[in-house]
């Protein structure tokens, strides 16, 4: 019953969050370079990289805040933001380990 009911929470949230944010996904690409940028599952759904970001982009940076919301290990919040900033341009708000990211 949890992975449905994380499933559905992650539609929710998903469909909510581009509602309020529709230039997200392109103003976090411009942000990494050309051949790493994210690319959509399906309509107004986000990829677990961009779930984070997402948040943050709300104001929650806690890395365990993040893994609760998101039914996450902590360290699997670090490696989804380690492997974005591997990807990323030099941008400084992608490239601190304890980023607070809000475009």
């Amino acid at each position: 019953m949890a992975e449905e009911e994380a499933a559905n929470f992650y539609i929710r949230f998903d469909k909510a969050f581009i509602d309020l944010y529709p230039n997200f996904v392109e103003e976090f690409n411009q942000l990494l370079l050309p051949e790493k940028q994210i690319v959509l599952p399906a309509p107004n759904s986000l990829t677990k990289e961009l779930r984070i970001y997402a948040l943050m982009r709300l104001g929650i940076t806690d890395g365990q805040e993040l893994a609760t919301l998101l039914f996450y290990s902590t360290q699997t919040i670090y490696n989804y933001k380690a492997a974005i900033r591997k990807r990323a341009k030099d941008s400084p708000l992608l490239m601190q380990p304890s980023t607070d990211y809000a475009m």
